[in-house]
Parts: C-alpha cells; structure tokens; sequence
C-alpha cells in the first residue's frame, strides 16, 4: 500500500513538472512570436523610412497620391496652355483693332459682365485678361502706349470698326444703369495717341460716319449752289429791267 502510495505521488509531481515544462516552452514560444513580429514591423519601418532591406537599396514603396496632389502637377501645363491661348486671341483681336480701350472691372459679377457683352454691337468685344498677357501682346505694336494703364483688375474693349460713338454708349449706358461710378475706362488708344479717363469725351462725341458724309457732302454742295446763285443772277437781272421798261411803257400811254 505505501508503495502504491508513493508511486503515485511520484507519477503525480512527474506530470506536474511535465506541465511545467510544457507552460513555460509556450510562454517562451509566445515571447519569441511577440519578439519576432516586433522585428519584422522595425523592419517594415526601417523600410519604409529609409528604404533599405538587408543593406540593399530597394525602391520605396509607390506613395498614396492624393487628389490635391495630383491636381497640384496638373494646373501647371494647364494654365500655361490657358495662357498661350488667351495670348494668341488678344493679339488676334489686335489685327483689325480701331480702339482698344481698358475698363476698370473689379467687383462687377459674372452677369454684369455678360449684360455688357450683349450691349455692345458686333464690331465690339469684350475680353477680361490679365494685364501681364496683354502687355506682351501689344508690346512693339501700335498699342504700347496703353501700357502704362494695365494695373489693377481691367476687361478689355476691341472696336473693330472707325465707329467710336456706338461701341463707348453702352459702356457709359451700363455704368449709369448700375451706379458704377468707379467701374470707368482707364485708358485708350486711339490712331496711335493714348486717352486717359479725362479724355474721352473727345472720343464719345466724336462724328459718325453717317454724320462724317453729310457734312462732306453739305461742304460739297454749298459752293455748287453758290455758283448756280450766280449764275442765275443776271437772267434775274434782265427779266426785272424787262419788266420795268414794260411798266413804263404803259405809264406813257
């Protein structure tokens, strides 16, 4: 009986330390297992940062691009492209330019721009540019001497024909309707000479083509009929001494 006794007691502590044994390999098996993924996210890290794996130079992994960011390397060519074209038009509309007047235009709307537009006739355009795209478009032409004006926030007016008059009405027409006293002209060129803000009243009352041919003509036809009061004069002269030799001739009788 004692001997069954400590056999058992002996097969007992032999399974206890057996656990033992068997606890403390998991919790080392555990311990590397935690070990061995530290190291491999210190890897990953050490990867990513300096994009070295094992002493070898490897690429760094491909980088998340954003919206903004792609964006951002986009607008670049875009705007200068943009650019370009803007340019390209402005020294088109130069070609057959008469006028080209500025229009101070900060703080007008989108649709206060566009009723303007529509206001102007056919041969008149208008273009919001940037001062700097029309100062090398006009840059050794005619139009340099309105330089100086291109400052500040300006939409730009084409004339494309000799009548002034009708292509500045709906300028002033527009700033009186809207009570944009500050939204005036800054400047223009006009057959080479530059008006500033003060001179357009020589502009806006200058003859119209119409107006330009009915005083030729009236120069024209005043010296014609001048000559033909002349010439009707001495017929005038000799009907009167007729008709006053007749009367005197009757009187006699």
């Amino acid at each position: 009986m004692m001997r069954l006794r400590s056999w058992l007691i002996s097969a007992w502590k032999a399974k206890v330390s057996v656990s033992v044994a068997m606890a403390e390999s998991e919790g080392r098996m555990r311990s590397n297992s935690k070990m061995q993924a530290a190291l491999k996210h210190r890897a990953r890290l050490r990867t990513r940062v300096l994009g070295y794996v094992g002493g070898w130079r490897v690429p760094p992994p491909p980088a998340m691009t954003s919206v903004r960011s792609a964006l951002s390397t986009a607008l670049p060519p875009i705007r200068a492209a943009v650019s370009r074209m803007k340019q390209e038009m402005v020294r088109r509309e130069l070609e057959n330019c008469h006028l080209l007047a500025g229009i101070w235009c900060h703080g007008l709307t989108v649709r206060q721009l566009q009723a303007l537009r529509g206001s102007l006739p056919p041969t008149a355009k208008l273009i919001v540019a940037k001062n700097t795209l029309v100062e090398k478009a006009i840059a050794g032409t005619r139009w340099e001497p309105l330089q100086p004006c291109a400052k500040g926030m300006n939409a730009w007016l084409f004339v494309h024909s000799d009548e002034i008059p009708p292509s500045l009405k709906p300028c002033r027409d527009f700033q009186r309707d809207f009570k944009l006293a500050l939204n005036d002209f800054t400047g223009a060129v006009f057959e080479g000479r530059l008006y500033g803000p003060d001179d357009f009243q020589a502009l806006e009352t200058m003859p119209t083509r119409m107006e330009s041919y009915a005083y030729f003509l009236g120069c024209l036809q005043t010296p014609a009929v001048s000559l033909l009061s002349v010439l009707e004069s001495p017929e005038k002269g000799s009907d009167q001494a007729a008709e006053g030799a007749a009367a005197v001739a009757t009187s006699e009788k």
